[in-house]
């Protein structure tokens, strides 16, 4: 699965996510994206990781709880 997007060669500056977190918490009920489980605590995610793409776009993020979000680290999402 790590062969979809090649690696990018430069390097950015990570932002604050505050702003993207915001945005995807007004639309509707906190629920993680992997897990699907309410959120307690929020955490917002690179769904493609920021390994493979280092830009902050509103479409790459979802809402995950620590859980997933850690045990992803910076892999791609399993797809079952």
């Amino acid at each position: 699965m790590e062969q979809i997007l090649s690696k990018l060669e430069f390097v950015s500056a990570r932002q604050s996510l505050d702003e993207f977190k915001q945005i995807l918490l007004s639309h509707g009920h906190p629920v993680c994206f992997y897990c699907t489980k309410p959120l307690r605590q929020t955490h917002i995610d690179h769904f493609i990781p920021w390994s493979y793409m280092q830009n902050d776009v509103l479409w790459n993020f979802v809402l995950a709880c620590p859980t997933c979000n850690t045990s992803k680290n910076n892999r791609m999402a399993k797809v079952d």
